[in-house]
């Protein structure tokens, strides 16, 4: 089995009990939010990014929900969009070095880009 492969049976099945979790607990953002990360492990970005989206609707103070969906905008070079949520994770969290580092980064290479 390929590397790709297994990854995608590993975060399937780990989405499969997160969907379980989801269906007892619907309004609980924290199972979105790793939901959203098993999806984008994946490489399923519209799926993480929806769930990470059902995650800030849910909890619009959930800086890890908000930096899990810029970092998976940045992975598909959308770093305007990456840029509004590490913004957002900052405000809400000013320590938050990682949202700092990659909106720079996301600016810079924004920058590069046009």
């Amino acid at each position: 089995m390929s590397e790709g492969k297994s990854k995608t049976k590993l975060y399937g099945n780990e989405v499969k009990a997160l969907n379980k979790k989801i269906k007892n607990n619907p309004e609980d953002p924290n199972f979105y939010s790793d939901r959203g990360k098993a999806y984008a492990k994946s490489g399923f970005y519209a799926e993480a990014m929806e769930d990470f989206t059902k995650a800030v609707e849910l909890d619009p103070k959930y800086v890890d929900a908000y930096n899990n969906r810029a970092l998976t905008c940045y992975e598909q070079e959308k770093y305007d969009k990456a840029i509004m949520d590490f913004t957002k994770a900052i405000e809400l969290d000013p320590k938050n070095e990682n949202a700092h580092k990659f909106r720079d980064v996301s600016y810079e290479r924004l920058r590069k880009k046009k």
